[in-house]
């Protein structure tokens, strides 16, 4: 049996010889979001999925190496796939940077299954195949990068997913939403989110 804080219960246990448990203090890792190189372009991506509801949205967010915001997009899928909505999204945000002619391209999400997916250590969903499959010839012709972010640095795109979500429609932003202000001004000066690890 796990202890509990109060010491009612405490004394409790200790009365009827409960060997008790003594729970472990959870590790806490500090989350950065990471500026560009120069010259590079940020983009984080990441979907919000209620699967008992049939929907599903995805987000990215543009940023350069200063940490300022070119573009954000927020689009509805109507769909109830958490992995498929992450990979439209960032499938999506691949597509929209060839369309700008974008070269230097770092994707960051919070799924380590979609990075595996990109690097071709994970299979692709089938109904997914074909936009992949010119995902992939528009990666060749960029220089191009993937990582894994914890979702608490991913916060922005998480905001503009939830967005879409609720709106129901494809909104986008060359200025920064009003929702997303000090959620974005924490991640451009580099301050810290943490996340809570159970040992």
């Amino acid at each position: 049996m796990c202890a509990n804080y109060t010491l009612s219960k405490f004394n409790i246990l200790k009365q009827f010889k409960v060997k008790i448990n003594y729970n472990k203090v959870p590790k806490i890792l500090e989350v950065l979001w990471n500026h560009p190189p120069p010259g590079w372009i940020k983009i984080n991506s990441d979907e919000v999925a209620h699967s008992s509801h049939g929907h599903a949205s995805g987000g990215a967010i543009f940023r350069n190496n200063s940490g300022d915001m070119l573009d954000c997009f927020a689009s509805y899928f109507d769909i109830p796939d958490s992995l498929y909505a992450k990979m439209l999204a960032a499938i999506m945000t691949i597509e929209i940077s060839h369309y700008k002619g974008c070269s230097n391209i770092w994707l960051e999400c919070d799924s380590s299954l979609v990075g595996d997916i990109f690097k071709g250590g994970a299979m692709i969903p089938w109904k997914l195949l074909c936009n992949c499959a010119h995902c992939r010839h528009l990666i060749r012709l960029m220089n191009f990068r993937i990582s894994h972010i914890f979702r608490e640095g991913n916060i922005c795109v998480v905001k503009l997913a939830s967005f879409g979500v609720v709106s129901r429609e494809y909104s986008s932003w060359n200025s920064i939403p009003e929702f997303l202000m000090a959620h974005f001004h924490r991640n451009k000066i580099s301050l810290p989110k943490f996340r809570f690890k159970n040992l």
